[in-house]
């Protein structure tokens, strides 16, 4: 039975993994607190400024802003970054560790041999 793991496929898991790449992961996750945080902070002035006679008017008119959509999108975009980012490790985790796998099995047919 052949390899299903190459090398090449260890060596971008291990890319993957790699502090560059964790550096990388760690400022998409920075980016993706301070956009959510950035949501909520200018949802909260608009609904301090809006003109509405409930609080549901408020927020409605605050969430209709393009300030406050802006603010969404930012927050969606850095929020997919960070899952590019958990999806890579993922990925890479399981290919190492299907790989340790075929490597254990190899060492274990060789021993019945």
């Amino acid at each position: 039975m052949g390899t299903l793991v190459t090398n090449d496929m260890v060596q971008a898991a291990l890319d993957a993994l790699s502090i560059d790449s964790a550096q990388k992961a760690g400022k998409a996750k920075a980016d993706e607190v301070r956009a959510s945080e950035a949501v909520k902070t200018t949802f909260a002035k608009l609904r301090h400024s809006a003109k509405g006679s409930t609080v549901a008017e408020r927020e409605d008119w605050a969430r209709q802003q393009p300030e406050y959509q802006e603010a969404v999108e930012a927050h969606a975009d850095a929020a997919g970054r960070l899952e590019y980012y958990r999806d890579r490790k993922t990925k890479a985790e399981a290919i190492l560790s299907a790989w340790q796998t075929e490597c254990s099995n190899e060492r274990a047919s060789r021993r019945m041999t």
